[in-house]
């Protein structure tokens, strides 16, 4: 009778011990993440614009695609280069803020560094690429390269008239169903910190 007491009380001092001595584990404060737009319109990449330590970080491929560059890896130094047609480029490295763009050394906001398998650079570097306006609005949850969004380029689909929803999705799969368009689009433009993604169907009279 003893020793079963003993084990339920060294069993109850167990459990208590691990209630009152659990904490959730530190980490880095999640990266908070917005839509981008290239020149008015939303960037075709597929993951998300972050900011990290005050700093905006793009998907490089994706984003620098939107812009007609061309994205390589050098196989034996791991450098990771884009290109466009006139000449410009940049070229970084993982890990590093060193880089070479256009042709003259430059000094990166943040190392460029890999997300979920992809690459990210800063948006600034861009800039410096391309000459760009760049910008970020947290209030709105958007970035931009060039032209900055207008009002209507960022309202939620679904609460613009038929004539801006048209505008905004010209881009997108018509469908044509007895007189009836109906948009099949996949509505990226909702900034992430409303809804990341959402498809939807629009019928419009």
């Amino acid at each position: 009778m003893k020793k079963y007491t003993y084990l339920t009380l060294m069993g109850c001092l167990a459990v208590l011990i691990g209630l009152f001595s659990f904490t959730t584990p530190t980490s880095a404060a999640a990266a908070v993440s917005y839509t981008l737009y290239i020149d008015g319109k939303v960037s075709s990449a597929k993951t998300p614009v972050v900011v990290e330590k005050n700093v905006t970080l793009i998907p490089m491929k994706a984003v620098l695609t939107d812009l007609k560059y061309v994205t390589s890896v050098d196989k034996k130094t791991k450098a990771i280069t884009a290109k466009n047609s006139a000449g410009s480029f940049i070229t970084v490295n993982l890990g590093s803020k060193n880089a070479k763009i256009n042709g003259a050394n430059a000094n990166l906001a943040a190392p460029a560094k890999t997300l979920n398998g992809t690459t990210y650079i800063p948006l600034s570097a861009v800039k410096q690429l391309t000459g760009k306006a760049i910008g970020l609005d947290a209030s709105k949850g958007i970035a931009w390269i060039g032209e900055k969004p207008t009002e209507n380029g960022i309202i939620p689909i679904w609460g613009g008239s038929p004539a801006q929803i048209k505008k905004e999705l010209s881009d997108k799969v018509l469908i044509d169903e007895g007189g009836r368009v109906i948009f099949i689009c996949c509505c990226t433009k909702i900034p992430p910190k409303t809804l990341k993604s959402y498809t939807c169907s629009i019928r419009i009279n």
